[in-house]
């Protein structure tokens, strides 16, 4: 007979005729079962259109009808999905995948990274249920709130004094500001049971300690300070602007009761020594990179327009090599992010050093489906390799750990230049 697992959230393996009974929350949305005759060796996938079908899957396919009416409550009250496997080792043995991002404790290392997907709540709902570890909500601008601001203004003002009985057209309106934004937060820490962190960049040192403290009062788990910073002139020096977002964050650690990390672009002179730095600073948790959306020229209407480019593979290379720098040397939370595609990058960040990623652009080509796959794919390559959990792995081909001094020195390249012959032969110059 095939082995029964009902996945759900918490990963509580409990014994059951059969099989084993994973107590857990919500899993996939597909159930996948075996035939009950081992020889036969049929695997199918169907969609799990109703509770009924599920529990006529369990009645039929696992367990003896005086246990399953019990599972058909469980089946009916949480919408649980049904997973047979034929060897139910594995699932007993099952890796832990448990880690952390800033200090807080997350299912697995797959995190949703701040965008405008949290604006769905039914693409949230597939997210959740893919098996997401957490959110991060789409970061707050200040900016971005200024210029609304100014654009409702305008757009109340237009036919202001266009009559001399009337000098205003519309009744005096003010913008929100961020209480749109603190709302949509709120409602959806309401809607999941996974953490969902606040995003955050402000103009202002002011603005930053007033934004942060709303920020909390929404329940979020922790805020991730977003220091995207574009210097327009020369007047201010690399040490200025850093110092300025080093006092930042002190004082928001001073004021704030919920972790916080620091979001970080690669355009600092040293990356290392201000990530350092940070650390010092009491942050819980580092994020790296930043990736800035860049203007492009259009060459027929000679304009500026902004194109929504999303990551491509291998544009992780740069978090690889500062996650491999930093393990070890700080103690803050590593969260790699930029570029993370498939289940083979989370392998590379933690095995660098990382403790988490972030992913966006993976969910936008892939649908929130991909993010199973990820997740499954760490789970097996673990299980083949005999790792219990990711801290058995973690940094093992970090700086620190490995015997080869030039892993992640520039020296490599100098490497390449002298086998330049070998490289000529494989890619033949045109």
């Amino acid at each position: 007979m095939a082995a029964g697992v009902l996945r759900r959230a918490t990963g509580v393996l409990l014994p059951a005729t059969g099989g084993w009974l994973l107590a857990a929350g919500r899993s996939l949305p597909v159930i996948d079962y075996l035939s009950p005759n081992p020889d036969a060796n049929l695997s199918v996938q169907r969609w799990a259109k109703s509770a009924e079908i599920k529990t006529k899957l369990l009645r039929r396919w696992i367990f003896p009808s005086h246990i399953c009416d019990l599972f058909s409550i469980i089946v009916n009250e949480y919408d649980t999905d049904f997973v047979t496997q034929k060897n139910h080792q594995k699932f007993r043995d099952m890796a832990d995948l448990r880690t952390t991002y800033m200090g807080v404790e997350l299912k697995n290392p797959i995190i949703l990274g701040a965008s405008s997907l949290v604006e769905d709540p039914a693409v949230i709902q597939k997210i959740e249920r893919a098996g997401i570890s957490a959110i991060i909500y789409r970061s707050l601008f200040e900016e971005q709130i200024h210029l609304e601001q100014i654009q409702l203004e305008d757009q109340l003002g237009e036919y202001d004094n266009r009559n001399a009985e009337m000098l205003h057209l519309f009744p005096e309106v003010r913008h929100g500001g961020a209480k749109e934004h603190l709302y949509k937060l709120e409602k959806l820490i309401s809607k999941v049971s996974i953490p969902v962190f606040a995003s955050l960049n402000a103009t202002y040192e002011e603005s930053w300690e007033d934004y942060a403290l709303a920020l909390e009062k929404t329940g979020i788990a922790g805020l991730e300070l977003n220091f995207y910073d574009i210097p327009l002139d020369g007047e201010h020096s690399s040490t200025e602007i850093e110092k300025k977002q080093l006092r930042i964050l002190s004082k928001l650690k001073s004021i704030l009761k919920i972790p916080i990390s620091v979001k970080l672009s690669p355009f600092y002179s040293n990356p290392v020594h201000f990530i350092s730095q940070v650390d010092n600073a009491g942050a819980n948790g580092v994020v790296i990179f930043n990736r800035f959306f860049q203007p492009e020229i259009n060459t027929d209407t000679e304009e500026f327009f902004y194109p929504f480019d999303l990551t491509h593979q291998k544009d992780y290379q740069l978090s690889l090599r500062f996650a491999g720098l930093l393990y070890g040397n700080i103690g803050a939370d590593i969260c790699a992010s930029r570029g993370i595609s498939d289940g083979n990058d989370v392998i590379k960040m933690l095995l660098a050093g990382a403790d988490s990623v972030q992913i966006v652009s993976a969910v936008y080509k892939n649908k929130a489906s991909h993010i199973t796959g990820m997740i499954e794919l760490l789970e097996e390559w673990m299980d083949a390799r005999g790792y219990k959990t990711i801290n058995d792995f973690k940094g093992k081909l970090s700086m620190k750990n490995l015997k080869d001094p030039y892993a992640y020195k520039r020296a490599q390249y100098v490497d390449i230049l002298m086998k330049s012959n070998e490289i000529l032969k494989k890619y033949p110059m045109v």
